[in-house]
């Protein structure tokens, strides 16, 4: 038997995972802050440690490493883009490409 998952469905999935790892990685409960310059603006997610940097310029998302393992263990490589999409509708961004720091 074939299931058929909706992208809305599969970016709640996400966010739901993520919420589970990193519960403060969340608007409104983590900090956003650009710690970069007027040249090279990166955005930085984190409370006590960084959740991941955003790049504005490159638009590229840069999640720390074991979010970024933990994600690709649960959906696999091939869909990775709904955690770009739950992130750009939480936070309000235009990410199209995600790496790990």
């Amino acid at each position: 038997m074939k299931y058929i998952i909706t992208e809305n469905r599969m970016q709640r999935l996400v966010g739901e995972l993520i919420r589970q790892v990193y519960p403060d990685f969340a608007m409104g409960k983590c900090h956003v802050e650009n710690m970069g310059n007027d040249d090279d603006p990166v955005i930085h997610y984190f409370t006590d440690r960084i959740f991941a940097k955003y790049h504005p310029w490159s638009n590229t998302l840069f999640l720390r490493k074991e979010l970024f393992h933990t994600l690709e263990d649960y959906l696999g490589a091939d869909t990775m883009t709904f955690a770009l999409d739950w992130f750009n509708e939480e936070f309000g961004q235009d990410a199209e490409s995600l790496d790990y720091i």
